[in-house]
């Protein structure tokens, strides 16, 4: 919610509210798609809420530890509810990027993500 100061030409009275509008959410951009991002020691998991699009004008790609999702509407679609995107994710960990795999059900991605799995090789050495 955007507040309104009583004085406008006195910031030092309101600052916090000046502080409130800047980081104040609802008055950012909503070209970003929201997303549930959830990790354990196997893998990562993305699920990505896309209401009333088809899967097949989405493109999902991942290169050099940044996941692209991007939508791109049919030229005869372009209503107001379908929306063009592009969002990208960084992903930090150590990934198997041959083994990403992602659904598309009743308006959500569900993208998987495994982690490379760390084989410790103990080798004991021998003392001369």
């Amino acid at each position: 919610m955007l507040t309104i100061r009583k004085k406008p030409f006195n910031y030092f009275d309101n600052f916090d509210v000046l502080f409130d509008n800047i980081f104040n959410e609802s008055l950012r951009s909503t070209a970003n798609t929201s997303y549930h991002y959830q990790e354990n020691e196997s893998e990562i998991l993305i699920e990505m809420a896309l209401p009333g699009l088809n899967k097949k004008n989405i493109k999902l790609s991942y290169i050099d530890g940044l996941l692209n999702i991007k939508h791109a509407s049919e030229e005869n679609n372009k209503s107001r509810w379908s929306k063009d995107f592009n969002e990208t994710i960084k992903i930090i960990k150590d990934i198997d990027e041959n083994k990403i795999s992602a659904k598309f059900e009743n308006g959500i991605m569900y993208i998987n993500i495994p982690k490379k799995t760390k084989v410790i090789n103990e080798k004991n050495i021998l003392i001369k």
